[in-house]
């Protein structure tokens, strides 16, 4: 039965899960010359450069790796919160810069008290039951650059498979200028160098 975009498909992942995917060997924690989201970080930045940001505000920043791209190749400010707090320490330690990151929860109007005048939220608002109301808490006038899937995943509580759905969820809350499609990951939680590794398994040992 296909679902409705409006309705989710499972219930919200607590925190803990997203511990462990930091924690874990599936990409989520990589520096991003070396992560599967490589390609998105990329767009993402080219959009923040594009748009004339100069103090970015990232909701959702795991452990850093957007965060590291954008401070290696650009002069933008930056300021980050994710609700894991062992995400928020990987992000200090990979950046550098512990005063750039916080614990806190999207939901909060608090949460967005850094100055900014561009928000990144890549890869986050699929995981949250009540994404629309995050939406709504950012501030009128502030640029956005957002990424959703169009495709699922176990932690996501909905995805979108087309533009249309991206539209007809978040255009009343987001005056969207353009939507932009970025390749899927070659392997889904797996990093840009166990997806090559295992290439080269496969030509030379086919069996693994």
């Amino acid at each position: 039965m296909k679902t409705d975009i409006n309705d989710k498909i499972r219930a919200e992942a607590p925190v803990d899960a997203y511990d462990a995917m930091y924690e874990g060997e599936g990409g989520y924690d990589l520096p991003y010359q070396q992560s599967i989201y490589y390609p998105m970080y990329q767009a993402t930045l080219q959009e923040v450069v594009r748009v004339g940001a100069k103090n970015v505000l990232e909701v959702g920043c795991g452990s850093g790796s957007f965060a590291q791209m954008l401070f290696d190749c650009s002069d933008v400010k930056y300021s980050g919160f994710d609700f894991s707090s062992l995400g928020v320490e990987k992000a200090k330690v990979r950046t550098g810069k512990p005063t750039a990151f916080h614990v806190a929860n999207a939901l909060e109007p608090e949460s967005y008290g850094a100055d900014h005048d561009a928000i990144v939220c890549t890869e986050v608002l699929e995981h949250i039951e009540k994404d629309c109301d995050v939406v709504a808490i950012w501030e009128t006038g502030v640029k956005c650059i957002c990424a959703v899937p169009n495709f699922d995943f176990e932690t996501h509580v909905r995805y979108f498979r087309s533009d249309e759905e991206v539209h007809s969820r978040y255009n009343g809350l987001i005056d969207i200028e353009r939507i932009i499609q970025i390749p899927r990951p070659l392997l889904r939680g797996r990093s840009l160098r166990q997806y090559l590794r295992q290439l080269r398994w496969s030509r030379n040992e086919p069996k693994k």
